[in-house]
């Protein structure tokens, strides 16, 4: 690995310790507007004029576990693409650890995608069933970044795995 790389990846380091160092900051202030802006439900992406803390006790519970299950889902996503901006940067790039952790960051985004419209679904039709949402109407919108971020991992694990190869035999060449 060239020094240039090498220094933007430590760089990249830096960074995600500064975005965990931040992060608790980010949370609050994310929680204190998610809790005053009005609840959206993706239907002609349209905004209801009810605010999650006008929802019931259970209605706040709710909307507090959807969030909870998001943010948790996010933190993970930064703590996985740590994970390999670190292992990049210690064991040198194209190592097999990091086909794995690759292939762990696919896999838990493209989980994600559909775990995140089932439980918004699930959501807001229970904050229906409670009468904390005026209407419910099923989501089938799946976040297509997140989609495509997954299978574009998928397939740079391919092309990386390929390359791992090539410089094996490449070694073992005289």
């Amino acid at each position: 690995m060239n020094p240039s790389d090498k220094q933007t990846l430590q760089r990249l380091e830096r960074a995600f310790w500064v975005i965990w160092a931040i992060a608790p900051i980010i949370l609050i202030v994310v929680i204190v507007e998610i809790w005053a802006m009005p609840y959206a439900i993706f239907d002609g992406m349209e905004l209801t004029d009810v605010s999650i803390k006008s929802f019931s006790s259970l209605g706040q519970v709710l909307a507090g576990i959807e969030f909870v299950i998001d943010a948790s889902a996010y933190i993970a996503i930064v703590a996985m693409m740590h994970i390999l901006v670190r292992r990049f940067t210690k064991e040198g790039g194209l190592v097999k650890p990091t086909l794995q952790t690759m292939k762990n960051i696919a896999t838990f985004l493209l989980v994600y995608a559909f775990i995140q419209v089932m439980t918004y679904n699930i959501n807001l039709y229970v904050l229906f069933k409670i009468g904390d949402l005026p209407e419910w109407d099923p989501l089938f919108y799946i976040d297509m970044i997140i989609l495509a971020f997954s299978l574009t991992l998928f397939s740079l694990r391919i092309l990386i795995r390929e390359a791992i190869n090539l410089r094996e035999d490449a070694d073992l060449t005289i």
